[in-house]
């Protein structure tokens, strides 16, 4: 359950960063668009993988239905880290070969400097 608060998180907040971006070259842009694609795939995976134990108990009387959902619970995990690390794979070539980022982050720490500084 926290592995899927955590993945709803990191979609948003890519959501939200995604906007500052601006205007990129088509490589990065399809580079991003792969890193988006991935991360939702972690999201509904995770989501999915919260549901089925709750589903399960719940058709408990169902043999075969809350077996299969068993069987997806213990799989599900497997399939949630594979697209948590693709995504984590195309974020990072949006960082260290498309440079997407960097200069976002180094502005904001120029002006934690100055702001420390005035504050001086």
């Amino acid at each position: 359950m926290l592995g899927a608060l955590g993945a709803v998180a990191a979609a948003w907040s890519g959501e939200e960063e995604d906007e500052k971006v601006g205007n990129v070259g088509v490589a990065t842009e399809t580079v991003l668009e792969e890193h988006e694609m991935w991360g939702e795939r972690t999201r509904n995976s995770a989501l999915l993988v919260a549901v089925f134990p709750m589903a399960s108990v719940l058709l408990f009387r169902c043999t075969r239905l809350s077996r299969g959902l068993g069987v997806a619970t213990a799989m599900g995990p497997e399939v949630s880290a594979v697209a948590g690390a693709e995504a984590g794979h195309y974020g990072g070539k949006r960082v260290y070969q498309h440079g997407v980022g960097v200069q976002q982050a180094a502005e904001g720490a120029a002006a934690l400097l100055l702001d420390r500084k005035a504050k001086e």
